[in-house]
C-alpha cells in the first residue's frame, strides 16, 4: 500500500474544508508507523457528528469515485462507512461511545468525543491518533507511546470491561504480544485468566479467524502455549490439553504436546500445513498402549488423529474442502518413516505409488513429514529424508501432476473377459496399478496376460 501518497491526497483534499484538522488516522496504523513497520488497515476517525458516513460520501464525490450503494458502503447502525480509494479499503468512523449488553456482542453506539472513542478501544498500543492535516500524534491515554517503547500489551482501563466488550480481545492480546515480541502486563494477564470463559460467548467464525492469525506467526507455538496456560484453549481445541505430559517411546525426547509444538514451529507459514501440524498427533493419548516390558506404541494414531481433526475442524467451521485437505496431510504424515534418511533402499515402485497417492498435495505432505522427521530424539531424526526423496522423484520425472497411466480400464476388462460390473473388476484394476508402479510402460497385452494368470480367467 502506498500509504504516503494516499494520506497526502486526503490531506490536500480536506485542506480549507470543514474536515481540516478533523480527520485522524487511528489505531494499528499509527502503532505500526511508530514501530517502523509497514502500516496497513487504514482507519480514519472523523471528529464530526456522523463524521464517518458523511465524510466518506463527501470524499468519494470530491474524488469522483462515488457509486451509489457500493462506494462508499454505509453501515448506519454503527455510524461507519467504507470506501475504496487508489485500490485500498479505507474505513471511516465517527468518535463513538459503545454500550454492550450481556446477550449481544453488537454494541449500541452513539456520538462521542475523541477521548471516549479511545477509551472504548482494546490496548494502549492501539490507542494513538494521528492528525492527517498536521501529522501530530495524540496519545490520549498517556500510555500508548510508552507501552510501545517498553513492549507491553496493556488494556485501556479495566481489563474486565475490555474483555466484556469484546471477548475476542482475549486472543488478540496473545496474538499481538507474540507478533511484536511484547509481554502482557500483569493486570492484563490476570484479566485474561479471569475472563477466559467469555470466549464461549462469541462466534466460532471469529475464534477461527484469530486462531488462523496466531498459527501464521513466525513461532506459532508461543501463542498456542499461552492459550493453553491461560485456559483459553479450553474453549477452542480442548483436546490439545490432553496431550500435555503424555510420555512417548524411545523415538522421542519430548511428550506429545511438546513434540507437537516443535513440529508446528518447524513448518512453513502455510495454514493447512500448520493446522495439520497442530493436530497430527491429537489422538495419541487415546491410542497409547504400553507393553509388559514398558515399550510404548501409538498404533494407527495418524488415522485416528485424522478422524479427531475432522471433528475439531468441523466444530471450528472450516470449509469441507479445507478439512479434507488438512486431514489428508495428517493421514499421510507417517508414509515415509520406513524409507530411511537417504532413501537409498526405497524401490522405484514404492516412490511411484507414494507420488500417485499424494497427488497435488504432495509438497504439503512433505512439509509436514519433514517437520515431524526433525522433531524426534536426535538419534531417530531423519533430517535429509525428504530432500533425498525429492531428488529421487525428480530423477524419475514425476512432476506434481503425475498420476499412474493404466493401459486399460474397467470397461475394457469387462469387454475382454465378458464380465459384469462388480468388486472383482476393482480388484483387477488395483492389481494392474501395482504392476504399473513396477513397470510404468506396461502394455495392454502384458496386463491381460498377468490378469489371466492371477485371476484364473
Amino acid at each position: 500500500m502506498n500509504t504516503t501518497t494516499i494520506i497526502k491526497d486526503i490531506k490536500d483534499t480536506i485542506k480549507g474544508t470543514i474536515y481540516e484538522n478533523k480527520v485522524y488516522l487511528a489505531g494499528g496504523f499509527v502503532r505500526d508507523e511508530i514501530m517502523g513497520l509497514p502500516p496497513k488497515d487504514m482507519d480514519l476517525l472523523i471528529n464530526c457528528p456522523n463524521g464517518g458516513i458523511e465524510f466518506a460520501e463527501w470524499f468519494c464525490k470530491e474524488k469522483g469515485i462515488y457509486k451509489e450503494e457500493s462506494n462508499p458502503v454505509i453501515f448506519p447502525r454503527f455510524g461507519t462507512a467504507k470506501f475504496v480509494f487508489q485500490g485500498e479499503d479505507i474505513e471511516c468512523v465517527m468518535p463513538r461511545k459503545e454500550i454492550y449488553t450481556e446477550d449481544s456482542r453488537k454494541p449500541e453506539t452513539s456520538q462521542g468525543s475523541l477521548i471516549e472513542d479511545v477509551e472504548r478501544r482494546d490496548f494502549t498500543i492501539n490507542s494513538l491518533l494521528k492528525n492527517v492535516s498536521t501529522g501530530e500524534v495524540l496519545d490520549l491515554t498517556g500510555k500508548g507511546r510508552e507501552d510501545i517503547k517498553k513492549g507491553v500489551i496493556t488494556c485501556i482501563g479495566n481489563p474486565d470491561r475490555v474483555f466484556f466488550d469484546d471477548p475476542l480481545r482475549l486472543m488478540r492480546a496473545v496474538r499481538q504480544a507474540r507478533k511484536f515480541g511484547f509481554c502482557i502486563s500483569r493486570e492484563t494477564d490476570e484479566g485474561i485468566k479471569k475472563n477466559a470463559y467469555r470466549l464461549s460467548s462469541i462466534s466460532i467464525e471469529r475464534i477461527q479467524d484469530e486462531l488462523n492469525k496466531i498459527l501464521l506467526l513466525p513461532l506459532p507455538s508461543q501463542g498456542i502455549i499461552y492459550l493453553i496456560n491461560r485456559n483459553l484453549m479450553h474453549y477452542i481445541i480442548p483436546e490439545l490439553e490432553l496431550c500435555e505430559g503424555v510420555k512417548q517411546n524411545k523415538y522421542h525426547n519430548k511428550d506429545v504436546f511438546e513434540h507437537t509444538m516443535d513440529v508446528l514451529d518447524k513448518t512453513p507459514a502455510n495454514l493447512k500445513v500448520r493446522l495439520a501440524a497442530l493436530l497430527h498427533d491429537i489422538a495419541k493419548p487415546q491410542c497409547k498402549t504400553v507393553e509388559e516390558n514398558g515399550d510404548i506404541h501409538f498404533y494407527k494414531h495418524e488415522l485416528e488423529s485424522a478422524k479427531m481433526a475432522k471433528a475439531i475442524l468441523k466444530r471450528l467451521k472450516y470449509s469441507n474442502e479445507y478439512i479434507e485437505d488438512v486431514c489428508f496431510l495428517i493421514e499421510n504424515h507417517m508414509r515415509t518413516k520406513s524409507f530411511g534418511t537417504d532413501c537409498e533402499k526405497v524401490k522405484d515402485k514404492s516412490i511411484r505409488k507414494l507420488v500417485d497417492d499424494l497427488g497435488e498435495r504432495r509438497n504439503e505432505v512433505f512439509q509436514l513429514i519433514d517437520a515431524d522427521n526433525n522433531s524426534h530424539a536426535p538419534e531417530y531424526c531423519l533430517p535429509h529424508q525428504i530432500l533425498h526423496l525429492i531428488m529421487k522423484i525428480n530423477e524419475l520425472g514425476l512432476n506434481l501432476k503425475y498420476k499412474i497411466d493404466l493401459p486399460l480400464n474397467g470397461n475394457i476388462i469387462m469387454s475382454y473377459f465378458n464380465l459384469s460390473p462388480g468388486k472383482e473388476i476393482k480388484e483387477m484394476l488395483n492389481y494392474v496399478k501395482k504392476l504399473c508402479y513396477s513397470n510404468p510402460n506396461l502394455t495392454q497385452e502384458e496386463a491381460f496376460k498377468h490378469l489371466k494368470g492371477t485371476f484364473k480367467l
